[in-house]
Protein backbone atom coordinates (compact mmCIF):
# COMPACT_ATOMS: atom_id res chain seq x y z
CA UNK A 1 0.00 0.00 0.00
CA UNK A 2 3.20 2.40 -1.15
CA UNK A 3 0.24 4.78 -2.59
CA UNK A 4 -1.57 5.23 0.74
CA UNK A 5 1.45 5.60 2.53
CA UNK A 6 3.22 8.56 0.47
CA UNK A 7 -0.39 10.22 0.09
CA UNK A 8 -0.54 10.19 3.98
CA UNK A 9 2.81 11.66 4.30
CA UNK A 10 2.38 14.34 1.40
CA UNK A 11 -1.07 15.43 3.37
CA UNK A 12 1.48 15.69 6.38
CA UNK A 13 3.88 17.75 4.87
CA UNK A 14 0.91 20.14 3.78
CA UNK A 15 -0.02 20.78 6.80
CA UNK A 16 3.42 21.06 7.97
CA UNK A 17 5.73 21.96 5.52
CA UNK A 18 9.03 21.50 7.70
CA UNK A 19 7.59 18.08 8.99
CA UNK A 20 11.03 16.40 8.58
CA UNK A 21 9.82 13.43 10.50
CA UNK A 22 7.48 12.96 7.20
CA UNK A 23 10.57 13.06 5.15
CA UNK A 24 12.37 11.19 6.22
CA UNK A 25 9.52 8.54 6.18
CA UNK A 26 8.85 9.41 2.61
CA UNK A 27 12.59 8.68 1.95
CA UNK A 28 12.37 5.52 4.17
CA UNK A 29 9.09 4.35 1.98
CA UNK A 30 10.40 5.44 -1.51
CA UNK A 31 14.06 3.59 -0.58
CA UNK A 32 12.44 0.15 0.29
CA UNK A 33 11.04 0.38 -3.25
CA UNK A 34 13.85 0.76 -4.67
CA UNK A 35 13.12 4.19 -5.87
CA UNK A 36 16.83 5.42 -5.06
CA UNK A 37 16.53 9.23 -6.60
CA UNK A 38 12.94 9.78 -4.90
CA UNK A 39 14.66 8.21 -1.26
CA UNK A 40 17.44 10.48 -1.44
CA UNK A 41 15.35 13.68 -2.23
CA UNK A 42 13.40 13.30 0.80
CA UNK A 43 16.85 12.97 2.97
CA UNK A 44 18.46 15.70 1.49
CA UNK A 45 15.25 18.20 2.06
CA UNK A 46 15.26 16.54 5.82
CA UNK A 47 18.60 17.71 6.42
CA UNK A 48 18.16 21.26 4.36
CA UNK A 49 15.61 21.65 7.46
CA UNK A 50 18.46 19.23 10.37
CA UNK A 51 21.51 19.13 8.79
CA UNK A 52 22.50 17.10 11.79
CA UNK A 53 19.42 14.43 11.81
CA UNK A 54 21.52 11.44 11.89
CA UNK A 55 18.03 9.49 10.37
CA UNK A 56 18.40 11.30 7.04
CA UNK A 57 21.87 11.26 7.30
CA UNK A 58 22.04 7.71 7.63
CA UNK A 59 18.96 6.87 4.76
CA UNK A 60 20.70 9.21 2.42
CA UNK A 61 23.89 6.57 3.83
CA UNK A 62 21.88 3.79 2.15
CA UNK A 63 21.08 5.34 -0.56
CA UNK A 64 24.75 6.01 -1.36
CA UNK A 65 25.82 2.61 -0.83
CA UNK A 66 22.95 1.08 -2.79
CA UNK A 67 24.64 3.50 -5.36
CA UNK A 68 28.12 2.08 -5.28
CA UNK A 69 29.25 5.29 -4.00
CA UNK A 70 31.00 4.04 -0.87
CA UNK A 71 33.28 7.36 0.24
CA UNK A 72 30.02 8.79 0.09
CA UNK A 73 28.16 6.41 2.20
CA UNK A 74 31.30 6.23 4.69
CA UNK A 75 31.36 9.88 4.85
CA UNK A 76 27.70 10.51 5.56
CA UNK A 77 28.02 7.59 8.35
CA UNK A 78 30.51 9.35 10.04
CA UNK A 79 28.90 12.33 10.20
CA UNK A 80 25.75 10.65 11.72
CA UNK A 81 27.57 8.68 14.40
CA UNK A 82 29.08 11.91 15.39
CA UNK A 83 25.68 13.15 16.22
CA UNK A 84 24.12 9.77 17.46
CA UNK A 85 27.48 7.73 18.70
CA UNK A 86 25.64 5.02 20.42
CA UNK A 87 23.13 4.09 18.11
CA UNK A 88 23.76 0.67 16.59
CA UNK A 89 22.15 1.12 13.40
CA UNK A 90 24.30 3.60 12.62
CA UNK A 91 27.45 1.93 13.69
CA UNK A 92 26.10 -1.43 11.84
CA UNK A 93 26.29 0.57 8.97
CA UNK A 94 29.50 2.43 9.45
CA UNK A 95 31.11 -1.17 10.61
CA UNK A 96 29.96 -2.56 6.61
CA UNK A 97 30.85 1.15 4.58
CA UNK A 98 34.48 0.68 6.36
CA UNK A 99 34.52 -3.33 5.08
CA UNK A 100 33.50 -2.66 1.58
CA UNK A 101 35.96 0.01 1.55
CA UNK A 102 38.53 -2.16 2.65
CA UNK A 103 38.96 -0.65 6.14
CA UNK A 104 38.85 -4.09 7.98
CA UNK A 105 40.54 -3.32 11.61
CA UNK A 106 38.47 -0.31 11.53
CA UNK A 107 35.32 -2.18 10.37
CA UNK A 108 36.10 -4.51 13.03
CA UNK A 109 36.06 -1.95 16.24
CA UNK A 110 33.23 -0.64 15.02
CA UNK A 111 31.32 -3.40 14.49
CA UNK A 112 32.48 -5.13 17.94
CA UNK A 113 31.09 -1.43 19.63
CA UNK A 114 27.79 -1.88 17.47
CA UNK A 115 27.31 -5.37 19.00
CA UNK A 116 28.41 -4.41 22.50
CA UNK A 117 25.27 -1.96 22.53
CA UNK A 118 23.26 -4.63 20.62
CA UNK A 119 24.19 -8.11 20.86
CA UNK A 120 21.33 -9.26 18.60
CA UNK A 121 22.30 -7.21 15.67
CA UNK A 122 23.28 -10.29 12.99
CA UNK A 123 24.20 -8.60 10.61
CA UNK A 124 26.57 -6.74 11.77
CA UNK A 125 27.85 -10.08 13.54
CA UNK A 126 27.78 -11.86 10.06
CA UNK A 127 29.80 -9.15 8.90
CA UNK A 128 31.99 -9.11 12.14
CA UNK A 129 32.67 -13.32 10.99
CA UNK A 130 33.85 -12.65 7.69
CA UNK A 131 36.39 -10.28 8.82
CA UNK A 132 38.03 -12.36 11.38
CA UNK A 133 38.26 -15.00 8.51
CA UNK A 134 39.91 -12.90 6.32
CA UNK A 135 42.48 -11.77 8.66
CA UNK A 136 43.14 -15.33 9.22
CA UNK A 137 41.41 -15.53 12.66
CA UNK A 138 39.70 -18.88 12.01
CA UNK A 139 38.85 -20.13 15.81
CA UNK A 140 37.33 -16.93 16.59
CA UNK A 141 35.79 -16.68 13.52
CA UNK A 142 34.34 -20.09 13.90
CA UNK A 143 32.33 -18.85 17.65
CA UNK A 144 31.18 -15.92 15.82
CA UNK A 145 29.55 -17.99 13.59
CA UNK A 146 28.17 -20.72 16.08
CA UNK A 147 26.74 -17.00 17.75
CA UNK A 148 25.05 -16.18 14.93
CA UNK A 149 23.42 -19.88 14.07
CA UNK A 150 22.29 -19.52 17.59
CA UNK A 151 20.62 -16.13 17.41
CA UNK A 152 19.23 -16.32 13.69
CA UNK A 153 19.51 -20.34 12.61
CA UNK A 154 18.42 -19.29 9.32
CA UNK A 155 21.03 -16.89 8.24
CA UNK A 156 21.97 -17.94 4.91
CA UNK A 157 25.04 -15.76 5.47
CA UNK A 158 26.48 -17.70 8.67
CA UNK A 159 26.02 -20.96 6.93
CA UNK A 160 27.48 -20.57 3.89
CA UNK A 161 30.82 -18.73 5.96
CA UNK A 162 30.24 -21.97 7.85
CA UNK A 163 30.57 -24.19 4.91
CA UNK A 164 33.36 -22.72 3.50
CA UNK A 165 34.85 -22.46 6.96
CA UNK A 166 34.82 -25.89 7.79
CA UNK A 167 35.77 -27.39 3.84
CA UNK A 168 39.24 -25.19 4.86
CA UNK A 169 39.37 -27.53 7.49
CA UNK A 170 38.78 -30.16 5.92
CA UNK A 171 35.65 -31.40 7.37
CA UNK A 172 33.64 -32.43 4.09
CA UNK A 173 30.74 -34.01 5.78
CA UNK A 174 30.41 -31.03 8.53
CA UNK A 175 30.53 -28.54 5.63
CA UNK A 176 27.56 -30.40 3.42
Amino acid sequence: RHEEEVAAYMRALQVAPGHVEAMISLGISYQERGALEWSATWFRRALEIEPQNASALGGLGQVAGSRGRHEEELDLFQRADAVQPEDPWILGNLGSALSRLGRNEEALETLRRCLSLNSEHIEAREIVARLLGEAGLHEEQYRELKEVLRRAPSSVEAHGQMGMLLLDRGDRAAAF
